[in-house]
């Protein structure tokens, strides 16, 4: 399991090692978010990192909802970047609008 934190522990637990942000997003199967929006992370998840994730990929964002650029995420998946057959995993907290074009 790959982890980031700006204030990493001393300890990690067993199978877990800390990795940058690019690395965790190239190599995972799952992104999970879980950090608070701050102006610094606003759009943390932008066109470029969607780009460099997996096409299986799940994104779960349990933080606030603007740490996901959700232009680029709605032009992400109108692109067929990801494989909607296996469900791109969207999570929001918040009630937010994207236009997804679904063709089928």
């Amino acid at each position: 399991m790959l982890a980031h934190d700006l204030h990493p522990p001393t300890t990690l637990p067993p199978g877990v090692r800390l990795a940058d942000p690019d690395t965790i997003f190239a190599q995972s199967d799952v992104v999970s978010l879980h950090c608070p929006l701050t102006a610094e992370n606003k759009g943390f998840v932008n066109a470029r990192r969607l780009a460099t994730m997996k096409q299986s990929a799940f994104l779960i964002n349990t933080s606030r909802g603007p740490l996901v650029d959700e232009t680029d995420l709605a032009a992400a998946l109108n692109a067929g970047r990801f494989r909607l057959d296996r469900v791109f995993g969207w999570c929001y907290r918040i009630a937010v609008t994207l236009v997804i074009r679904l063709e089928g």
